[in-house]
């Protein structure tokens, strides 16, 4: 009788241990998803704040094939690449 009751009552040790563990996984979840919450609402008002994004502008640049280059003018001469 005396050993049914000691393991009943470790098993309610047990028990609330369990139950504790669980209540602070679900709450540390739960401020994880606050702050991923706050994250992307900071992320909307940064952008909000910044403007829309500015499209680029199809030019020549754009249409080159890859093995052509842009040639750029300068009054002094440029050295070769060693």
């Amino acid at each position: 009788m005396e050993k049914q009751r000691k393991e009943e009552q470790e098993r309610q040790i047990l028990m609330k241990a369990a139950k504790l563990r669980l209540k602070q996984k679900a709450k540390e979840m739960q401020q994880l998803e606050l702050n991923q919450i706050r994250q992307r609402e900071a992320n909307m008002t940064a952008l909000a704040a910044i403007g829309p994004r500015k499209k680029r502008k199809m030019d020549s640049a754009s249409s080159r094939t890859p093995g052509e280059h842009c040639q750029i003018s300068t009054d002094t001469p440029r050295r070769p690449l060693q």
